[in-house]
């Protein structure tokens, strides 16, 4: 039909889109409820107001009452049949009721008697017409006379009417504020989520650097964004741990294969007896054992930095572990001539896998007796701060140039003067893997002369 618009589709899509958020519906809930409580008020209210009017339409007919007897007992029967004719014939405008028996007075309605309260309808009633569709009677004899008293219901009906009127149109509007109030939340709702979507997409495409992002308002959508980067940040970091893994097997552990191939192929060649063979065969053996142990790190560093062993974390006596390891430690640095000395505080616990705490502390202590020469000062220091909790190996060795701090504690990164003494070069590794798995840091610091690499904990005190 010409001049008709239709409705457009995207936009409906749109809007049924909102109407299917949570905020949508969160929203009509909380319109439910204050719509319920509304209406529960205006019930009381309600009540209350009509009450009052009807209290004090009895208290009014109950002084014309009062009135009426105390002329009939001052003053006479004809001084009460003339007020009542008089007040009957003024009275029907302003919603006034009043009528005497036995006939022959004015009556306005005309009334049969009844005693005490009635509430009455009018509509059919001879001379109601000005006083309303229903009133509030009250009847009571008085001598040889049977009376009448009363008011019209207009104003307590008007009075409700009104209040109706009130609960209707706040109720109305309340439904109206609160669709277009979730209508209006679950757009942001949308358009937020629509972000967080989009992110997700370019991230599933291949944009592993792509991020979520942070406004500056602290709401639940807000921190999901947060947590949500947090995540990918930690996914990123396990993706690039895991091509340098990648790239460390292909590279490092090529020579080392290379030289077990080396020499299987030359006793193949070369050896002709017995004993040739088994030499060749147990340093085969021996390069195997070194490889194994290398993919053993690696997967344990693996393993750690993917945070499967957090599950086994328990109340750790520190003290006590730091001691054990400071005991054996001191007896191979006598033997191969270091100074060892320890200084470990009592009664200092943590959260954290005592296995991999031990381990970091043996590798710590393993390096500083490995590369530092016979002579040299080793020690083991165990103090609790105010918030934090240190556990330092120091030795006077020849330290590690601050340019290669960081590059020494990943996977295979060996020291020009340390690739002549065994290792793989995974032992720092494993420790930075231990210290980030227990939320602690790793520092390695100047000792002048030496190193020092300090384990902080922070608020990890029990």
């Amino acid at each position: 039909m010409r001049g008709t618009s239709l409705p457009n589709p995207t936009r409906i899509v749109r809007l049924a889109r909102y109407v299917r958020t949570s905020a949508f519906r969160i929203a009509l809930t909380y319109a439910g409820f204050f719509a319920a409580s509304v209406a529960i008020l205006f019930a009381g209210l309600y009540w209350s107001v009509t009450d009052e009017l009807h209290d004090a339409l009895e208290a009014e007919i109950a002084a014309d009452v009062d009135a009426l007897t105390r002329i009939q007992e001052t003053e006479g029967t004809a001084a009460l049949e003339d007020l009542v004719r008089r007040r009957a014939a003024d009275a029907a405008g302003r919603g006034g009721i009043y009528g005497i028996d036995p006939p022959g007075l004015a009556s306005q309605p005309a009334l049969p008697p009844f005693i005490g309260w009635r509430t009455v309808v009018l509509n059919d009633l001879e001379g109601a017409a000005d006083i309303g569709d229903r009133g509030l009677l009250y009847g009571f004899a008085l001598g040889e006379r049977h009376l009448i008293v009363g008011r019209g219901l207009d104003r307590v009906e008007e009075t409700t009417e009104l209040l109706v009127d009130a609960l209707t149109v706040s109720l109305s509007l309340t439904v109206v504020l609160a669709l277009a109030g979730g209508l209006l939340f679950s757009r942001s709702a949308v358009r937020r989520s629509a972000v967080i979507g989009r992110t997700t997409e370019a991230i599933v495409a291949g944009d592993i650097a792509r991020r979520v992002p942070v406004d500056g308002r602290n709401d639940e959508l807000t921190g999901l964004s947060r947590n949500i980067n947090h995540m990918l940040d930690r996914i990123e970091a396990l993706m690039a741990g895991l091509r340098q893994v990648s790239d460390d097997i292909a590279h490092d552990l090529r020579t080392p294969l290379g030289r077990l191939r080396q020499k299987l192929e030359r006793a193949h060649r070369e050896e002709t007896t017995v004993d040739g063979c088994k030499a060749a065969l147990a340093a085969a053996l021996e390069e195997a054992d070194a490889l194994l142990e290398t993919f053993g790190a690696l997967l344990r560093i693996a393993q750690i930095e993917a945070g499967a062993r957090k599950a086994r974390f328990a109340a750790v006596d520190l003290s006590a572990l730091a001691g054990t390891i400071a005991e054996a430690y001191g007896d191979v640095a006598d033997a191969t001539g270091h100074r060892f000395t320890a200084g470990i505080a009592p009664d200092i616990g943590i959260d954290g896998d005592k296995d991999l705490l031990a381990q970091a502390l043996a590798n710590l202590l393993d390096n500083a007796v490995t590369h530092t020469p016979p002579g040299a000062q080793i020690s083991l220091d165990l103090r609790r701060d105010a918030d934090a909790t240190s556990l330092t190996v120091t030795d006077s060795g020849p330290g590690i140039p601050e340019a290669e701090r960081e590059r020494v504690l990943t996977r295979f990164y060996r020291l020009e003067q340390s690739r002549t003494t065994p290792g793989n070069g995974l032992g720092l590794a494993m420790v930075k893997a231990i210290a980030d798995l227990h939320g602690a840091t790793l520092a390695l610091e100047d000792n002048l002369p030496g190193l020092s690499v300090v384990l902080r904990f922070p608020k990890a005190e029990r």
